[in-house]
């Protein structure tokens, strides 16, 4: 009797050494959680119940509890390595079937798809041209280019130097004392090619002034230069938004049509000055990257500072 209570705890002992080195081994085991050993008492019984001089039969291992208290947050060079915090699992599809792990160490493999180290697919909601579906399905990335945005509008906001002097010469762009300012942008037609537009601003006169409007030093307005006149107070007078005729241009993209808005131009007693240059445009984007929000949105980060949603990670409690 005496030897098997000993025996007992002896294997009990064991027990609970087998899981203390079970959670050493995996410390450094990304997601991981670690177990305990939980125990108890065996009482002698009889068949007509607990006798009062009972001592007991020793321990027996009544349980390996694991524990989900949540675990320390590390950040890593991989943008796909992800953490849960909180509770929740990862869902990933492993030959069909639906498994639950709290590693978060994904990666993509050749077919686009989101997978950890088993080859599971990490699985979520897809998104179409940046739309969520409803339904959960392995996540897939696309390596496909971001097609590029002819531009259409064109702003600029700056100040013109109210005491400048008009140019007597001809306007001319290769004589920059044919005019008195200059301003350029980069703009981009349907296939995604860049072309330099640049405006000259000439003083014609008190309160009134040209903008002729060059793309890849060729004339957009020709003959006939915007006019622009400011009141007394240098705000702008009349409509300040021209659009342009329309440009062609080479490589067989369509030809590229403008819009200025100029309603941001003023005509102030100090030196000229740009505060504002923007335009709608885009060059093809290559995909560079890939990030994921606090909410398990993934998205896909291109050459061309433009990004897109690919899909949304869903989390099983």
């Amino acid at each position: 009797m005496s030897f098997d209570v000993a025996l007992s705890g002896l294997n009990a002992a064991q027990a609970d050494l087998n899981v203390i080195s079970h959670n050493i081994a995996n410390a450094s085991t990304t997601g991981f959680k670690s177990s305990r050993a939980e125990f108890a008492d065996v009482y002698a019984v009889t068949q007509t119940g607990l006798s009062r001089n009972a001592i007991g039969r020793g321990v027996d291992l009544k349980s390996v509890r694991q524990e989900f208290t949540q675990g320390g947050i590390t950040f890593t060079q991989n943008n796909l390595d992800l953490a849960v915090s909180g509770q929740g699992f990862f869902r990933v599809s492993d030959a069909g079937a639906t498994a639950y792990t709290r590693s978060g160490h994904f990666g993509v493999d050749r077919d686009g798809y989101i997978v950890n180290s088993s080859n599971q697919r990490l699985q979520g909601y897809q998104a179409t041209d940046g739309v969520l579906s409803g339904a959960i399905g392995d996540l897939n990335v696309d390596f496909s280019d971001f097609p590029p945005k002819a531009s259409t509008s064109v702003t600029i906001g700056a100040n013109l130097d109210a005491t400048s002097t008009a140019p007597t010469v001809a306007f001319d762009i290769n004589d920059s004392t044919s005019y008195n300012d200059s301003t350029s942008t980069t703009v981009y037609d349907s296939l995604g090619t860049s072309h330099v537009m640049t405006t000259y601003y000439r003083k014609t006169g008190s309160n009134a002034w040209q903008a002729h409007v060059y793309l890849d030093n060729t004339s957009v307005t020709g003959a006939t230069p915007i006019t622009m006149t400011f009141d007394n107070a240098g705000e702008p007078t009349g409509g300040g938004v021209t659009t342009l005729p329309a440009a062609a241009v080479a490589g067989g993209a369509a030809p590229l049509t403008l819009t200025l808005d100029q309603n941001a131009v003023t005509q102030f007693g100090s030196v000229f000055g740009v505060n504002k240059l923007s335009q709608d445009g885009y060059p093809t984007g290559r995909l560079s990257d890939l990030d994921v929000d606090q909410h398990g949105n993934i998205s896909a980060r291109f050459t061309n500072g433009l990004s897109s949603v690919l899909g949304q990670v869903v989390l099983a409690n």
